[in-house]
């Protein structure tokens, strides 16, 4: 025990000495990875919180715990006031999907260059809650992304079982709360759960716009409507999509029959295709038609609709156990396959990037691909074999990496800042740029004993202004829309405070 504590101490002054240059040469990507310590789930794995981890003993994806208490339509303003949204606009006549044998046509797109502020302050830790003076301001970067996650959750309340009209009328509401922040772009969930909320030839309709069951008829393209609402408010739109997630466990819906994952499981001969893992499925990194599909999805999205951008959530492996591809692993090593099963996992995710990237700039040169992992590089490594280190320091992988890094300054074990510096160090490609994902859905809770996000209001403002010290950094994104715009009533007045001292920095 002692000799771990030491151990750790040591990578930790390592860390903060690297922080303070450029830091060392670049490793391998595996040496890389082994400089962090893995930390246990409850303080490592940053996950996306629209689901439990994998290893949750929570229910289905409705049980999240950070999802919002409130279930209308309506939305607070950057202002702190209540917009509603209407229902009695009539569907917008103009399309924003594009004809498949199209290019693309970006002059319509939003420059956000254009909106990046020159006006940001000193990053400090020492918990101030008032906003740095302007005489310590630093730039902002050239083109600073200033995004919002919206996901499947928001759709729970403004999409699933509603009519085209009212949806417009919702997200509407929702792009000019955003616009109003001072941020740029919206990361929209197209694909939650091998699913689509719009035109798809290789994926079921969702049941998060029907409402009433997965597959059948699409009642609406809600992705075209948001698209068309993006670009009315001047706002960049990246697709969201989860790669290999099928269903999670507790889910309240049934695989229709035409969904591809369904399919594959009821056919003796590719039933290993698709992972079973705690109550929820997942697709089989491993096999070459799963990834194909993948891909497939992607370039109808690049190929169909004037996107800006691909953006993958960090849904990898959903565990390490060696039984959930162990067919798929014989049949490598029987073939003379000489990786060990975890090198061989993460070759397996890293092809899957590398295909993706080549398909999305084949159709779309201008079109970006990013990934938002788990905050912590080893786990990352480890447990969800997502090389992200080797994604960051190579050319043809990723144009952006979005890291969740959920935490605050004070936390003990994984410091908001220091787990940066980490980040920002192995982002080592001139071509890869680095965004940081920020948990406002944290404002007004205790995290892990700590009452960092309680007793300050500027958490968020000071996580920007340190992240635009780095020179790899381009922008962030908050998790997620209700959180920063419909809190629960308990945290209102926190979370507007933050949203105030953030949105100071960004005007």
């Amino acid at each position: 025990m002692k000799r771990s504590v030491v151990i750790l101490l040591a990578v930790m002054v390592l860390l903060s000495t690297a922080s303070c240059s450029k830091g060392p040469s670049p490793l391998p990507s595996s040496d890389i990875n082994s400089q962090f310590v893995s930390n246990s789930s409850s303080n490592g794995v940053s996950y996306m919180p629209e689901d439990p981890p994998f290893n949750s003993s929570l229910g289905g994806e409705e049980n999240s715990t950070h999802s919002s208490t409130s279930s209308n339509a309506s939305s607070v303003n950057s202002t702190g006031s209540t917009s509603s949204a209407s229902s009695s606009q009539p569907p917008s006549s103009a399309s924003s999907a594009k004809p498949p044998s199209s290019s693309q046509n970006t002059s319509s797109k939003p420059d956000s260059s254009s909106q990046a502020s020159s006006g940001s302050s000193q990053a400090s830790s020492s918990g101030s809650s008032s906003s740095s003076s302007e005489s310590d301001t630093t730039p902002a970067p050239s083109g600073e992304m200033r995004a919002v996650w919206i996901s499947y959750l928001e759709y729970m309340s403004i999409l699933q079982g509603k009519s085209q009209s009212t949806f417009k009328s919702n997200i509407e509401s929702y792009f000019s709360n955003v616009k109003n922040l001072g941020c740029n772009t919206v990361i929209v969930q197209v694909r939650p759960f091998g699913d689509a909320i719009y035109e798809s030839s290789y994926f079921p309709t969702s049941y998060y716009i029907t409402g009433s069951g997965q597959g059948g008829s699409l009642p609406f393209d809600a992705l075209d409507v948001m698209i068309t609402a993006a670009r009315k408010y001047g706002l960049q739109i990246h697709a969201w999509i989860n790669p290999y997630r099928v269903k999670a466990a507790g889910s309240k819906f049934d695989l229709s029959s035409d969904n591809q994952a369904y399919i594959w499981m009821n056919d003796p001969s590719t039933s290993h295709y698709v992972m079973e893992y705690s109550g929820g499925y997942y697709y089989n990194p491993a096999v070459p038609e799963v990834r194909q599909l993948v891909v497939n999805g992607v370039k109808e999205l690049v190929q169909n609709y004037d996107l800006d951008g691909i953006h993958f959530d960090d849904y990898f492996y959903p565990g390490t156990d060696e039984s959930l591809d162990a067919a798929s692993y014989k049949e490598y090593t029987s073939s003379g396959g000489t990786l060990s099963l975890a090198a061989w996992r993460r070759e397996n995710v890293n092809t899957l990037i590398r295909e993706t990237y080549a398909a999305v700039k084949a159709i779309d040169s201008s079109c970006m691909f990013g990934v938002s992992p788990a905050g912590n590089i080893s786990n990352n490594y480890n447990l969800l074999y997502a090389d992200v280190a080797k994604w960051c320091s190579n050319t043809n992988y990723i144009d952006y990496i979005c890291p969740q890094i959920y935490w605050g300054f004070e936390h003990s074990t994984a410091a908001f800042d220091k787990v940066l510096d980490q980040w920002a160090n192995i982002v080592t490609s001139s071509s890869v740029t680095l965004y940081v994902g920020l948990a406002p859905y944290k404002c007004g809770t205790v995290d892990s004993s700590n009452r960092e996000w309680i007793e300050n209001t500027d958490i968020l403002m000071r996580q920007v202004l340190y992240a635009r010290e780095k020179s790899q950094y381009g922008g962030f994104v908050l998790y997620r829309y209700d959180s920063v715009f419909r809190p629960g009533s308990d945290v209102a007045s926190i979370v507007a405070s933050e949203r105030k001292n953030l949105q100071s920095i960004l005007n």
